[in-house]
Parts: structure tokens; C-alpha cells; sequence
């Protein structure tokens, strides 16, 4: 089976320059963590694609200066602290090792939403741009990790959120990622609403999850890996489903 076409992109999705250079959808420094065989298994444009033996997913959305520059800058400063955590090594995170890896977990989001063909682009120019040229990340953002039991094949999905009233018009985009003992999750919501002095609150059914899971965006003085509770891999779809009251 060939593997599937993704959205063609003509300029590189971080700058100015042509997109020339195809970026790996997960790093291959996390598929040789543990060993990794290949078969990749899901969707594209809702249509279920699947190749045992297929080993790798690139996206064609970058160029080769972002992709050897910060975007392996990147890479190489995670793996340290991504790479033991995949093995349920504990580790101690501070302030920057959490703004390291969600500044990572939202590359790899922002990458990962150019595998479809047909949906629209969540994240815009300007959030792609800042996220190049100063690590910043887009407004309304946070970042989750959570410890599961092992996988020995890797987890990507992505999601949008839409919500509305009178007073409110939520759009968001929740994308997952699993391997190892470790998912990351981030949610990036944009809100428009009356300026009538309630406070809206996005419920991720978070109860359920409290033992499994810790924030680390915006950051919190400091962070302790391994958490206490694992996610079991069946239950992996419900936690990435966790703001969607449909999927839960």
C-alpha cells in the first residue's frame, strides 16, 4: 500500500521560504526509544489508512532551514527529558523543561493538522511565526502530560471543539499524542463572548483523569514524572475526547 498524500503546501507553514523539506510527524529519535517496528494505523480525511509495515509519517509543510534549524533545536533539547519519560524514568520538571515540551508538543500539533486535505487550519500564521521566532505560544493554550501503560505503537489525534450560545462562540483544537508511558495533550481554545462578566470554564471531565494527568502549561513551579495512576490504551480515545461531551 503507497503511502497516503497529505495537503500540498507551497510555502513553509513557520516562514517565508518554500516548503521543501518533508518533516517527520513523530521524530525518529522516539520511534528507535523502544524499539519501534512500524505499522501506521488510522485516518486521513476521514478514509481509514493502515500499512503494517510502513515506519515513518512525513508532511511536506516545512522548509529545510526551519526543519535543520529550531525545529531540530528543538527536538534535540526534548529528548533528554521526553525520551526517559517514554520509559518511565522519573524525572523532576521545572519551569523551562515544561515550556520545552509544550513548545514541542505544539510544533508537533501544528504539523500534524496538515495531514488532512480538505479540513481547515486551526492555528494561524502569526501563532506559527511566534512559535519560530521566540518559543511563545498561542493565547489560550495549555498543555497536559499523563502517564499510560506502555505502547509500542504511536498515538496521534486531533479534534476540533466548537461551542455556542448567545453569549458565547467557543472554537478549539485538541491533539493527542502517546508513546512509551507518556501522552501529552494540548488544547488551544479562541472564545468570543458578550462582554458580560461570566467566566467560562472548559470542562475536561477532569475528576476522572486527576491522577493520570498533570498540567504543564501554563507551567507549575515544578512537576513530578512518573504520576501516580497510568491511562489503560483502551481508555486513551476517551481521554482525548475529554472536552467533547460527545466522546466521552
Amino acid at each position: 500500500m503507497g503511502k497516503p498524500h497529505f495537503r500540498a503546501v507551497e510555502r513553509c507553514i513557520f516562514c517565508e521560504n518554500k516548503a521543501d523539506s518533508g518533516e517527520h510527524g513523530w521524530p525518529r529519535w522516539t520511534l528507535t526509544r523502544l524499539g519501534f517496528e512500524g505499522g501506521v494505523y488510522g485516518s486521513v480525511d476521514g478514509i481509514p489508512y493502515a500499512d503494517l509495515h510502513q515506519r515513518h509519517v512525513k508532511v511536506r509543510c516545512v522548509c529545510e532551514d526551519c526543519n535543520t534549524g529550531w525545529m531540530k533545536g528543538i527536538e534535540d533539547a526534548v529528548i533528554p527529558t521526553v525520551g526517559a519519560m517514554m520509559l518511565d524514568e522519573p524525572r523532576t520538571l521545572d519551569n523551562p523543561q515544561q515550556w520545552l515540551i509544550a513548545q514541542w508538543v505544539i510544533k508537533t500539533a501544528m504539523v500534524f493538522e496538515h495531514i488532512n486535505r480538505t479540513g481547515s487550519i486551526f492555528y494561524a500564521d502569526e501563532e506559527r511565526i511566534r512559535l519560530r521566532i521566540s518559543g511563545f505560544l498561542p493565547p489560550r493554550t495549555a498543555v497536559w502530560i499523563a502517564r499510560t501503560e506502555r505502547r509500542d505503537t504511536v498515538y496521534t489525534r486531533g479534534m476540533r471543539v466548537n461551542a455556542g450560545s448567545d453569549a458565547v462562540q467557543l472554537d478549539g483544537l485538541v491533539t493527542t499524542v502517546a508513546y512509551g508511558h507518556i501522552a501529552i495533550q494540548v488544547v488551544t481554545v479562541r472564545i468570543d463572548q458578550k462582554d458580560d462578566g461570566i467566566v467560562y470554564k472548559i470542562d475536561g471531565d477532569e475528576p476522572r483523569w486527576s491522577d493520570a494527568k498533570t498540567m504543564i502549561w501554563p507551567t507549575a513551579s515544578v512537576v513530578e514524572w512518573p504520576r501516580r495512576m497510568s491511562i489503560a490504551p483502551g481508555e486513551l480515545d476517551a481521554f482525548h475526547g475529554r472536552f467533547s461531551p460527545d466522546q466521552r
